[in-house]
């Protein structure tokens, strides 16, 4: 559904964090290590769950080259070229 996890992620390994540098926001990853789940209150709220790993592996799920183009071209101002253009030529030879 709709619903939102925060999790804390801790990487001491230098691929680890290599590949954790490497991701953009919105990019979707798989980690593998230690689980950790801890209930804490805040001060006057409602008791809440705390999770967080401390991943040895981490493995960014990128999303298919063509969509990740197709994204990029929708956010990058235009370049030119003839591709670019679908529509008939206002102007030529009578």
């Amino acid at each position: 559904g709709e619903a939102l996890q925060w999790w804390r992620v801790t990487v001491f390994s230098e691929s680890a964090q290599a590949e954790i540098m490497r991701l953009a926001e919105g990019d979707s990853l798989a980690v593998q290590g230690s689980f950790r789940a801890e209930l804490y209150t805040p001060d006057g709220g409602e008791p809440k769950v705390s999770l967080s790993i401390i991943a040895d592996r981490v493995l960014a799920l990128r999303q298919p080259p063509k969509e990740r183009k197709a994204q990029k071209e929708r956010e990058a101002p235009y370049r030119g070229g003839a591709a670019a253009f679908d529509d008939a030529i206002p102007f030529g030879a009578p």
